[in-house]
């Protein structure tokens, strides 16, 4: 689900660069009101925030989300060529989020099959 609302949240930026859809930057959420960021911040928390992979998403997540209003404002400033330049630097940034969200899904099953396992061996 995360992923997947990580893509939706990519298009709406690129629909909104190509005139397709009409943005303003404080419309935009921020890494801590997404529905990920809210995620992330409690039941992450609890459930991950032991692990490594939780850690290496923060950043990436808060830059995604910095770029895109960065990228809506600079296109509505009619700075064309910089929300572009912003886009591509969110593209690459996105990757990371989406091979570090993965990472994280994988180490979250892991250590609850850990767990798990550990619980039976008692």
């Amino acid at each position: 689900l995360a992923k997947k609302d990580h893509r939706g949240f990519v298009v709406k930026i690129v629909s909104c660069l190509r005139g397709e859809l009409s943005l303003e930057q404080k419309q935009l959420p921020d890494h801590h009101t997404c529905r990920f960021g809210k995620w992330y911040d409690r039941e992450g928390q609890r459930i991950c925030g032991q692990l490594a992979a939780y850690k290496t998403v923060e950043g990436p997540h808060e830059k995604i989300h910095n770029l895109a209003k960065e990228a809506v404002a600079a296109n509505n400033a009619g700075n064309k060529a910089q929300a572009e330049k912003l886009y591509t630097e969110l593209e690459s940034v996105s990757q990371h989020v989406i091979a570090n969200i993965s990472k994280l899904k994988d180490e979250c099953i892991e250590d609850a099959e850990s767990v798990s396992l550990l619980a039976e061996t008692r």
